[in-house]
């Protein structure tokens, strides 16, 4: 029997790789996998996992062209960062009945500020949509390339795809640029949203 890739499995190995990233910033939610009854590493908001969060994603697909949107669902506007350098999205793209295609990130070869300034958080009203990112897979040759955020995928074969989006929302707090004090973020949810899954045939 032909299985289909295990996204959920691909999420948890980013989420608690980011969760031990964070773990010594003082402008992240402190909130690392909980252990459930079988052993298992259980990700800290499973609740939003479920979409039963404020906020939601929605990936559609045209083509070779992906875009997501972020939806605040919820009855009150909330605070959001979604940003390149500080805060992305990230793309999981898996081979159906094989395993994820990894991505390189741009971020790991060139210098950037990290700050998280309180001016790059955007206000998202109730029922209000905001893009957070979108990627056009290009042939060259016998590949595809493209990008998401600062996830460059690169030399991908052709074939069929199963696509996902996961956002961590995980900065609490942010920088004053007048005062250079950092403070809390009134109404900011910190949490994991992911999306639906979409079919991305690159022929």
């Amino acid at each position: 029997m032909k299985h289909g890739p295990n996204l959920s499995g691909i999420w948890l190995l980013s989420i608690l790789a980011a969760a031990l990233a964070a773990a010594a910033n003082p402008f992240v939610a402190q909130a690392l996998p909980k252990q459930g009854p079988d052993g298992d590493a259980k990700p800290a908001k499973e609740a939003t996992m479920k979409s039963e969060g404020p906020l939601e994603i929605r990936l559609t697909v045209k083509g070779s062209a992906l875009t997501a949107v972020l939806k605040n669902t919820s009855q009150a506007s909330m605070p959001v960062l979604c940003e390149n350098a500080l805060q992305p999205s990230r793309l999981q793209i898996a081979v159906e009945g094989g395993g994820p295609i990894r991505s390189i990130d741009s971020r790991s070869i060139k210098k950037f500020d990290n700050t998280p300034y309180c001016r790059l958080f955007r206000n998202l009203g109730p029922g209000q949509e905001m893009p957070i990112a979108s990627a056009s897979f290009s042939k060259s040759g016998d590949v595809f390339s493209g990008s998401w955020g600062p996830f460059q995928f690169k030399a991908v074969p052709p074939g069929e795809y199963k696509v996902r989006v996961v956002w961590e929302s995980a900065l609490v707090r942010c920088v004053d640029e007048g005062s250079k004090k950092s403070r809390d973020i009134p109404g900011v949810w910190a949490g994991v949203v992911k999306s639906n899954e979409v079919s991305l045939s690159l022929r």
